[in-house]
């Protein structure tokens, strides 16, 4: 009975933990938590036998999970049991490889925990199966809907590390955070935290380490911060000289004694670095963005609000009404107007070649807006196959019609004039294509009838460059649906000229508040990233302008019907993610994790050796 209540015990700390967690992420919670949600479950992790906290590991995923996901339940049950399952292995192997090496550390090796979870996020980001929502790193995001300078900024300075390292870097950070926070308490409850460790001299020591590594981190991600760094040795310098003029005779002790203290103490010293470099960062970056004095462009950002359950192929000329409607009224406002993705749910280009009311209707709304537009819809191309077949003997000509369908977003100028189509390359699994139809057969019927069809793959991302006013070209970079969800293609779009990200989505297949929130502040990131802005054209929500240091401006609601004006300034602001920032932290986790099995193999060596 007692072993039972124990067990039970040790349970609760995982559902606690599993609810701080929730509590932490959009649309309503507490980024704050975000910090010390973890705790729980790493120290049981870190004290448990690895049965213990598979299982307990479970009963956290399923809680977290189904409180983050239960929307997935909207396109059929068992979507919801389909990612979850395999969202439990990504989230459980952290905790168990914790348990199962915590034998040989002592509580210093918590702090590899951070780069197990993040490792477990790099998978997870990546290949088909990938989900990019609800990272540990977003749930760092009520910063971006204050105005306050003070919250902003104190809120705002762990999200501006993935300027330099991505949304990884963020998750990395708020892992070590909790880690960190862990391992302090442990030293204390343990009485490794000794007074002779705070003498002023070893604090100075202890200031310094942090100004190094601070000094270090901006020299390599913002060199042209110069006066900072040379500011930052300076100031170590003189701290040194202090440190003389108090240990005098006792220095050389005193850095002796330091690394003492430094093996205490640096659980703090990462976390005020990673504070302090973060706040440098997006300080840096909002001073820079507010500065400068590039062209104004006002973005008309579409809200149309229908239901994506509604009948495809429906030629329906009410809807076709309503949205040139919004396109006009929006177009009274902006330089350029943007759709939602799929505004139209015909394939116009089709109906328009036809000679169909519909599709002129449709491809005439650019010229009533008198406005550049982008207009979204499934573009569909057909063309002809020529094959042979043998009967008898005999060889027979197949001609067979194939068609294509396309998510697409076609540009056009303010005269009317297509210049521009962009297809979608990053499909959606199971939403525009079915893996595994090939092995199981009527998978694909399936999918289909519950999402009406499958959708082709465009070839490449690319940025159209559309005249917005006589003087000012802007240089757009088309982003559709979750696209805006894998800083790859936001990365490959700056590289290759991008001034403003531009994603048009419909979220309202979840029928969810929660989903549109999730898919926002995973786009927040791409603009921190790479240090443009980036605009959002949704069908239900959150339609938005984000800047590059990562502030929201949204004034539609979820599920409301009209159409915002985004006026933004066309800045770059320079960023090393860009350039570095994905491969750097990638490889700081593979180098770390790669430590964790040759110190447990050195470890197990040391010890069947002492035996004997």
């Amino acid at each position: 009975m007692k072993s039972l209540i124990t067990s039970i015990y040790k349970t609760l700390w995982w559902i606690l933990s599993s609810l701080l967690l929730y509590l932490s992420f959009p649309p309503n919670g507490i980024p704050f938590l975000g910090l010390f949600a973890l705790i729980p479950s790493i120290y049981r992790s870190y004290k448990d036998g690895y049965i213990k906290v598979i299982l307990d590991s479970f009963i956290f995923s399923i809680i977290f999970w189904i409180l983050s996901v239960d929307w997935f339940s909207s396109f059929h049950p068992f979507a919801l049991i389909a990612i979850i399952l395999p969202l439990y292995l990504f989230t459980m192997l952290p905790f168990v490889i914790l348990s199962s090496i915590s034998k040989n550390f002592n509580e210093d090796g918590i702090i590899l925990f951070p780069f197990l979870w993040v490792m477990m996020e790099t998978v997870r980001l990546n290949g088909f199966w990938s989900f990019p929502m609800i990272l540990l790193g977003h749930t760092q995001y009520h910063f971006s809907l204050s105005d306050n300078i003070v919250f902003s900024s104190l809120n705002g300075a762990i999200p501006s590390i993935a300027q330099s390292f991505g949304i990884l870097g963020v998750s990395l950070s708020v892992a070590l955070f909790n880690s960190s926070f862990l391992i302090i308490f442990l030293k204390i409850q343990n009485k490794k935290l000794k007074q002779e460790n705070l003498k002023l001299s070893n604090i100075l020591l202890l200031t310094v380490t942090i100004i190094a590594i601070y000094s270090t981190l901006i020299i390599l991600t913002k060199p042209y911060l110069i006066n900072l760094s040379i500011l930052s040795l300076a100031l170590i310098v003189m701290l040194l000289l202090t440190i003389l003029l108090i240990e005098k005779s006792n220095f050389l002790n005193s850095i002796n004694f330091y690394f003492t203290s430094l093996k205490a103490f640096y659980p703090i010293v990462l976390v005020v670095t990673i504070f302090t470099y973060g706040l440098t960062i997006y300080l840096d970056t909002k001073k820079t963005y507010d500065n400068f004095n590039g062209n104004i462009v006002k973005f008309g950002l579409l809200q149309p609000n229908f239901s994506p359950w509604d009948k495809i192929l429906a030629r329906d000329f009410g809807k076709l009404e309503e949205v040139t409607k919004l396109y006009q009224d929006a177009g009274k406002f902006a330089d350029i107007v943007v759709g939602c993705e799929s505004i139209l749910r015909d394939p116009v280009n089709v109906y328009y070649n036809y000679g169909d009311r519909f599709g002129i209707e449709a491809m005439n709304i650019p010229k009533k807006v008198g406005k550049p537009v982008i207009l979204t819809y499934p573009h569909k191309e057909s063309f002809l196959t020529n094959t042979f077949i043998k009967r008898n003997g005999k060889l027979f000509r197949v001609i067979q019609e194939i068609s294509k369908y396309y998510n697409s977003a076609i540009f056009f100028d303010s005269e009317g004039k297509i210049i521009a189509r962009y297809d979608k390359v990053h499909t959606v699994p199971f939403g525009e294509w079915t893996p595994f139809a090939e092995y199981i057969p009527g998978l694909r019927e399936t999918i289909n009838s519950i999402v009406g069809g499958e959708l082709h793959p465009g070839k490449e991302f690319t940025v159209v460059s559309i005249k917005v006013k006589p003087s000012v070209v802007v240089n757009l970079a088309p982003i559709i649906c979750f696209e805006d969800l894998y800083p790859y293609i936001t990365k490959k779009l700056r590289i290759i000229g991008a001034d403003v990200l531009v994603n048009m989505t419909n979220d309202g297949w979840a029928r969810s508040v929660k989903s549109q929130w999730q898919h926002l502040i995973g786009a927040m990131f791409r603009a921190i990233e790479t240090g443009i802005p980036l605009i959002r054209a949704t069908n239900t929500g959150r339609t938005a302008l984000i800047l590059p240091y990562g502030k929201i401006i949204s004034n539609i609601n979820d599920f409301e019907k009209g159409f915002m004006i985004a006026e933004l300034k066309i800045a770059k602001v320079p960023t090393f993610f860009t350039t570095y920032g994905e491969y750097l932290i990638i490889a700081i986790i593979l180098i770390t994790n790669a430590f964790i099995p040759i110190y447990t193999i050195l470890k197990t060596v040391k010890n069947l050796k002492t035996k004997t």
